[in-house]
């Protein structure tokens, strides 16, 4: 009752936020949109069997929520009121060879994507076998794959946006766009699993909206349904939902529902069983973890732990994330939560509102923002992945060098707003 009072709540901020943010892809208006439909699928799956969220944890997610979104709303105020009308981009030139960058990347893989065949197969004797071993292996930070292999996936973390941002401005057909990111998306679900594509597919939903403006039904329909199949089939083909002759359709969509509901919705209520102390769960999830990655590079610090230890959400249904939430407060209490997550919203609205203005970097980066608040149900992806944003420029900025038309520092006028 509480949690589906509480996911309303947030539903009708995000209404206000929407009619002030005059977009519904703003920072301000995702999180509260994102945690207002979660707690109300919390408070239905409870009916499926799911431990139900009824303790003050909900007022830790309404605060952090509420500080998040006010802030953002806030920084976007003030960039907006006393930031020119025009954008200097001194780091990346927009205008790009798109066509020479997309034949160069098809040729790039017909080498790398050999290679990490190759790698593949070497580890089992099927394609399946290979990959159910390759994430196993990551979750013990013991990577199986090449480094030249684990490097060309998180290479094509940042080509694939981009890719599909020069399609959407028109810079490229949708043939080249998807003979670059088709073949790097399937090897990213077999290497890296579902979590890492379902999040680019979010990110590459918020470019869409983004540059095409109020997003269709059908984009809707087919992300999501994207999404559930990525899902789906993940499930199926690692055996986590079992079909036996004779089971129903019915049967069918029940397992996959309770999946699905599980894999979405597990965060709040770990975290909330956490709260109140029915499970114990080392907190080695920090704001600082992102900086601690890079500093283990330079041997400054131990490498964060990353995976936290299996617990039920639901009888015999285990998982192991536990939302934003948890990197915050079991070391800060609520005025971290609060603290952290007020500045979170003001890097996410300052990146959106470069990114309203055009900027290629500022676009890319915003999705993976975005994605980021979606995912907050899982796990706090904001400030665990300054490692790959820092990887991330480098690679634009090589790209922008190697492949710009004219000059790569510009100042350019704003692209008029969809």
């Amino acid at each position: 009752m509480y949690a589906m009072l509480t996911g309303v709540t947030l539903l009708i901020f995000s209404v206000l936020a929407r009619l002030l943010a005059r977009s519904a892809i703003h920072p301000s208006v995702a999180m509260p949109v994102t945690w207002g439909l979660g707690l109300l699928g919390v408070s239905l799956a409870s009916m499926i069997g799911f431990y139900p969220v009824e303790s003050d944890a909900l007022l830790i997610f309404l605060a952090g929520v509420l500080s998040f979104s006010l802030s953002s709303a806030f920084c976007s105020f003030i960039y907006n009121s006393y930031t020119p009308p025009y954008s200097y981009n001194i780091l990346f030139d927009r205008d790009l060879r798109a066509k020479s960058l997309v034949f160069f990347f098809c040729i790039a893989h017909l080498f790398f994507l050999t290679v990490i065949y190759r790698d593949l197969s070497s580890i089992a004797p099927t394609l399946r076998e290979a990959a159910y071993m390759v994430r196993a292996q990551s979750v013990s930070g013991e990577p199986l794959l090449s480094s030249l292999s684990l490097n060309y996936l998180q290479l094509g973390q940042t080509v694939i946006p981009l890719v599909v941002l020069l399609y959407l401005r028109g810079k490229c057909g949708a043939i080249g766009m998807l003979s670059v990111s088709a073949p790097w998306m399937a090897v990213i679900l077999l290497a890296s699993g579902r979590s890492s594509l379902m999040q680019m597919l979010v990110g590459l939903f918020f470019i869409y909206v983004l540059v095409k403006g109020r997003p269709s039904i059908k984009s809707i329909f087919v992300i999501g349904a994207a999404m559930f199949l990525v899902i789906a089939v993940g499930a199926v083909a690692t055996s986590k939902i079992q079909f036996h002759e004779g089971d129903g359709i019915s049967t069918l969509f029940v397992e996959l529902y309770r999946h699905v509901a599980g894999y979405a919705l597990q965060g709040p209520v770990l975290f909330d069983r956490y709260y109140q102390g029915l499970i114990q769960v080392d907190p080695h999830w920090s704001p600082f973890n992102g900086l601690c990655s890079m500093g283990y590079i330079l041997g400054l610090c131990d490498k964060p732990i990353q995976h936290l230890d299996f617990y039920a959400y639901a009888p015999g249904e285990l998982g192991n994330v536990y939302s934003i939430f948890f990197s915050m407060y079991p070391h800060y209490g609520v005025l971290g939560v609060v603290f952290f997550m007020s500045v979170y919203g003001m890097v996410c609205s300052y990146a959106y509102c470069k990114a309203k203005k055009g900027s290629l970097y500022f676009t890319i980066l915003s999705s993976y923002f975005f994605s980021a608040i979606v995912f907050s149900l899982f796990s706090d992806q904001i400030s665990t992945s300054w490692w790959f944003y820092v990887k991330m420029t480098i690679i634009l900025g090589v790209l922008c060098f190697v492949f710009k038309r004219d000059r790569m520092f510009v100042i350019r006028l704003p692209q008029k707003a969809n």
